[in-house]
């Protein structure tokens, strides 16, 4: 019994080990996507407002009629890279909370959702895969889509700390109950 509770300790400190690990990748990562989607914004907004005349007091005028189609194509992208900055965001805040999930229902809807997330992601890295500098952004959201679906992923951790719970509870209801009598004394 005491050698079964022993093991029971050191694979839930594994396991603690490993979600802190993960943690810590998941910031770092989250803060390189920051960046990344940051900077690529940034430069996407630039290239909107070179666009328009800044000559005239009403610096909204276009600079010429060709330049409206560049412009509908350059919010499209823009509204994109918003969207992709707000699903990212979601699926990190998804995979932080996977860690602390009380129920098995909660992780795989949790993970369920994140699917859904990853999906409407990919669709929009796609349509803007033609802009200058989306690669580094690209390779940032696969790395933390890998934190979903990865080996040894956070959704896979909890689960495996949740069998590691489940097979603990008997023994330690047996502890207890051998226990008892020495507490009645």
């Amino acid at each position: 019994m005491l050698a079964e509770l022993d093991t029971n300790v050191a694979q839930k400190l594994q396991i603690q080990a490993q979600k802190k690990s993960e943690n810590q990748r998941l910031r770092w990562v989250a803060s390189s996507f920051l960046s990344d989607i940051n900077t690529l914004t940034d430069n996407v907004q630039q290239n909107l407002f070179s666009q328009f005349n800044q000559d005239f007091p009403d610096a909204w005028i276009v600079m010429n009629n060709f330049g409206r189609d560049a412009i509908s194509t350059i919010n499209a992208d823009l509204q994109r890279l918003y969207r992709i900055k707000a699903d990212v965001n979601l699926l990190i805040n998804l995979v932080d909370r996977a860690q602390h999930l009380p129920d098995l229902n909660s992780l795989i809807a949790t993970q369920t959702h994140s699917d859904e997330v990853i999906s409407r992601i990919q669709l929009d890295l796609k349509a803007v895969e033609k802009l200058h500098g989306v690669q580094a952004l690209s390779q940032t959201v696969v790395n933390i889509v890998y934190l979903t679906r990865g080996e040894n992923n956070m959704f896979t951790i909890r689960s495996q700390e949740r069998g590691v719970l489940g097979k603990a509870r008997p023994c330690w209801l047996r502890s207890a109950s051998s226990l008892a009598p020495l507490t009645n004394w």
